[in-house]
């Protein structure tokens, strides 16, 4: 299992490692613009930012032109209109990121500790993907460059995004090594209707 490290040693080792926040969804079972959905106080995407900036990283915004997100500091790129799909955002910030890993956070999961990003900037073994439940979530993993072929080819297949991160010969984050961050079944709560909202909101208060 990879321990999480906050060793000041590790530190030039995650600043190799970019890190982005996608925000460009459309939020309709939400309904409204879902990276500007209040928990707590905070938007999504800035409790998203703020996660990724404490476990070290200087995360941008990935989002679609017609879904604005501003944020004091944070630079943001606008990815191409379509297609609109989960793994848009991801290619987006692959190609961003040039010869670097990149490291992207779907802002519908708030829940996530800064514990866990570090621990991913510190993988020694390219794409890692959570599995939290068996179930991929590849909207909150570590990516290669070499992955970005695979993605687009997903793309214009309009596959289904875990399928898609199945197929990339990824580390598959299982719960035991996701426990030591959290319950999973918590720390990955998915915020796509109010009633995950209202959820989200009642895990933060019993902390």
């Amino acid at each position: 299992m990879i321990a999480a490290s906050t060793d000041a040693a590790s530190r030039p080792r995650r600043e190799r490692v970019a890190a982005a926040v996608l925000a460009g969804g459309l939020g309709m079972r939400i309904g409204e613009d879902k990276a500007n959905v209040l928990l707590a106080g905070s938007t999504l995407a800035s409790r998203a930012v703020a996660s990724l900036r404490q476990a070290g990283l200087d995360p941008f915004i990935v989002t679609k032109a017609d879904r604005p997100v501003e944020i004091a500091g944070v630079k943001v790129l606008v990815e191409p209109d379509h297609p609109r799909h989960p793994l848009a955002g991801v290619a987006a910030a692959i190609r961003s990121a040039g010869e670097r890993s990149v490291i992207v956070l779907a802002c519908d999961l708030p829940l996530l500790p800064a514990a866990y990003f570090t621990w991913l900037a510190e993988h020694d073994g390219g794409t890692i993907v959570p599995c939290p439940g068996g179930e991929p979530q590849p909207l909150a993993g570590r990516y290669s460059p070499g992955d970005l072929e695979a993605i687009e080819s997903a793309l214009e297949r309009h596959a289904p995004a875990r399928q898609a991160a199945a197929g990339l010969g990824a580390t598959f984050a299982s719960d035991e090594q996701l426990l030591q961050f959290g319950d999973p079944a918590v720390i990955f709560t998915n915020v796509n209707t109010l009633e995950d909202l209202l959820k989200a909101e009642d895990f933060l208060e019993r902390g």
